[in-house]
């Protein structure tokens, strides 16, 4: 899974982000973690090591519902067309 060719990311000094998408024009906001895990699948991070990742990054304490966050995130950048297999 890697960001389409077309997508520009952006990250600001607060560590908070955007897309852009070239072709179509349409953007979208990132919160931190958004950011981080984009950073990840750009680096070609297997998507299921993302939780992991994140965990090591957050000290090793993330909430039980991380992994399907994660995985929810995911989907939406699949739907949104900001990402292909």
């Amino acid at each position: 899974m890697k960001p389409k060719l077309t997508v520009m990311f952006r990250e600001e000094p607060d560590r908070t982000g955007f897309l852009f998408d070239m072709d179509s024009g349409a953007s979208v906001v990132l919160n931190r973690t958004g950011c981080f895990l984009w950073k990840l699948l750009e680096a070609g991070t297997p998507p299921g090591e993302l939780p992991g990742r994140l965990a090591e990054a957050c000290g090793g304490a993330l909430p039980p519902s991380a992994a399907a966050e994660t995985e929810a995130f995911l989907n939406s950048l699949r739907q949104g067309g900001w990402i292909g297999e």
